[in-house]
């Protein structure tokens, strides 16, 4: 099986990518990234990816595009523009990236008839701000990436006619690996609390937010290869989270075991609105507190500086 991953050198590609490596059924993987992250760590200090075929190249470059998908028979699209607290700020790139580029990938589709599996990393922020039961509820973003984001979903559904299509609208990503992004307010969280003993909270803090951990992400994302059966069509939409927390949550855990953190709020009177989205998968809240904590160490364990003491968790004694 051939696989393109588009984004694949970012954050999420680098653990899905080194986790499709492993997987005996995968013969070659075409990452297509045109670097705009700079994200030369995907480079380094990993395992060895002989499978893994790199290619340079602009999502909105149908030329180059039509060249890679030669003999392609699943794509992950991880390619977009996503920045943390996903304001209007920008909207134009969202637009051109998100929307326009994935139409762009859509359309070098149209008369390909190898590739059977289509998987969409979207996100929860289409539902805008709400309590998220199902996948049933009627989108409403609110901001111009999760907008960007719905808008690309719909021309993803245009090949549910002729391939299988799974739209995964994820929470917020969080977890270590050699090229974490600080997009995720727990990722940004331990590393000013490591760094700098000191956490910033935007408004009062009782916001709540949906958050998946990248293995779990990868897990999920290597879950939805086709298995080798006849190829169908169809499409599937699927939410992913792993917990829903408030902000205030999350630095009271941090201060559980790095008990000097400092914490100050940037517009403390500013009630921000709050999005969960519910998962049958959903963790218990004892579990919640010992994935930060283990978070934490795994941060800890990669740090080069020594600022903050952690305390050890009675459950590790």
């Amino acid at each position: 099986m051939n696989i393109l991953v588009t984004g694949g050198a970012g954050y999420i590609g680098t653990s899905l990518v080194e986790a499709l490596h492993q997987n005996p059924e995968v013969k070659r993987i075409v990452i297509y990234d045109n670097m705009s992250h700079n994200n030369i760590r995907f480079f380094f200090n990993g395992v060895k990816l002989d499978k893994v075929e790199f290619v340079q190249g602009d999502i909105l470059n149908h030329i180059e595009l039509m060249r890679v998908l030669q003999d392609i028979d699943a794509i992950y699209h991880l390619a977009g523009v996503v920045k943390s607290p996903y304001s209007h700020e920008d909207s134009l790139k969202y637009e051109q990236i998100n929307l326009w580029g994935t139409a762009n990938l859509v359309q070098c589709l149209e008369k390909n008839t190898r590739v059977q599996k289509f998987i969409f990393l979207s996100t929860a922020s289409v539902y805008g701000f709400h309590h998220v039961e199902n996948e049933l509820m009627e989108p409403n973003p609110m901001n111009a990436y999760g907008r960007s984001k719905r808008e690309a979903e719909k021309f993803i559904q245009l090949l549910a006619n002729r391939m299988i299509v799974d739209v995964l609208r994820i929470g917020n990503v969080y977890g270590y690996n050699r090229a974490v992004r600080l997009d995720s307010v727990i990722n940004r969280f331990i590393f000013e609390a490591l760094c700098y003993g000191k956490i910033k909270i935007y408004g009062d803090g009782e916001q709540k937010r949906p958050f998946i951990h990248i293995d779990s992400l990868s897990k999920a994302l290597m879950n939805t290869l086709p298995t080798g059966k006849k190829p169908g069509y169809g499409l599937k939409i699927h939410n992913l989270v792993d917990f829903n927390i408030s902000i205030n949550q999350i630095r009271f855990i941090l201060r559980e075991i790095i008990p000097n953190l400092e914490y100050i709020h940037i517009n403390q009177g500013q009630k921000v609105p709050s999005l969960e989205v519910n998962d049958a998968r959903l963790l218990t809240e004892n579990k919640i507190e010992e994935a930060l904590i283990n978070e934490v160490y795994t941060f800890s364990n990669h740090f080069i500086l020594n600022n903050q003491e952690l305390l050890v968790p009675s459950s590790n004694k």
